[in-house]
């Protein structure tokens, strides 16, 4: 949860790097993840924060922020991306050069253990999805299998990030899911310092910690409180938990759903692939904080 200084340099851009879903170059703030990283719950949190700050009523900035895409902090808009992770066609190459793109801008990146990160992206395809490319009879094994939608999709990414916190010279941070578990109040706060949020005390920060609580969240979802703003945080069906954009909350949750073999094989794609400062080379065991300080070169 450290922030990562990075010498000042900038990329060309060619003319090859055009895309439809890039940013324009006036977004200076983003918060980038792969899905089911625990994205929502990061921006309900500080848009209470936000509201905090603005003396306005909780409810109306969540409801504002969860209707933007990038809405505004302290005046200004923060961009929440997947940064091309999600399109299914969208080459993985594409994914560092959209990272390089904003590189030289001010980027927290929030990660997640990829074993759970699979199984909550599973369902969010499966379940959620309103316009659902794979069946929901497509099966757990399967997917985690496909390389446009499994685990090495998220590992991809997260090589792409590894390189852009390496590489690129805008300042940036990284936050890991399991933080927000352990410390959400000391998360929360490092994250709006570093993304230049008007500064908030400690009974705002609380506020922001309880409002973003599992249960609220779930209940939010189930009784569709802001379901006329935008469809983030609406249950696909109701009685089915499984389709909740809340759906478990839970660090480790993906040995209730893979089997043996299947746990194997993602394993075993992690120790390909996945970037060592990001951490999860083992189960459960996020970035470290000294991966997360890196000092600044010339």
């Amino acid at each position: 949860m450290r922030r990562w200084k990075q010498r000042r340099q900038v990329r060309p851009e060619p003319a090859s790097w055009k895309h439809g879903l890039w940013p324009a170059r006036s977004v200076e703030r983003f918060v980038v993840s792969f899905p089911k990283s625990g994205r929502t719950w990061l921006r309900v949190m500080m848009a209470v924060a936000e509201a905090g700050a603005r003396g306005e009523a909780p409810e109306w900035v969540v409801e504002e922020w969860l209707g933007s895409e990038a809405p505004r902090l302290n005046g200004a808009p923060v961009l929440f991306t997947h940064g091309l992770s999600v399109p299914a066609d969208e080459p993985a190459a594409g994914m560092s050069l959209f990272l390089a793109y904003i590189g030289d801008r001010r980027r927290l990146f929030l990660v997640r253990d990829p074993r759970d990160t699979v199984v909550s992206h599973y369902f969010q395809e499966t379940t959620r999805r309103r316009r659902r490319v794979l069946p929901r009879s497509t099966s757990l094994g399967s997917f985690l299998r496909r390389a446009d939608y499994g685990i090495e999709r998220i590992l991809l990414f997260n090589r792409a990030c590894g390189g852009s916190l390496r590489d690129d010279p805008g300042p940036a941070m990284l936050l890991a899911y399991e933080d927000l578990h352990r410390d959400a109040m000391g998360s929360l706060r490092s994250v709006l310092d570093f993304l230049e949020a008007a500064p908030v005390g400690d009974d705002v920060l609380r506020s922001a910690v309880e409002y973003g609580r599992f249960e609220n969240m779930q209940r939010l979802e189930r009784e569709a409180t802001y379901d006329e703003a935008n469809k983030r945080l609406v249950a696909r069906h109701r009685d089915d938990v499984e389709s909740y954009k809340t759906r478990r909350g839970e660090v480790g949750g993906y040995r209730d759903y893979l089997s043996a073999d299947e746990i194997a094989y993602v394993e075993e794609r992690i120790a390909a692939l996945q970037p060592p400062e990001l951490g999860y080379l083992e189960p459960g065991v996020p970035p470290s904080v000294s991966a997360r300080e890196v000092s600044t070169r010339s």
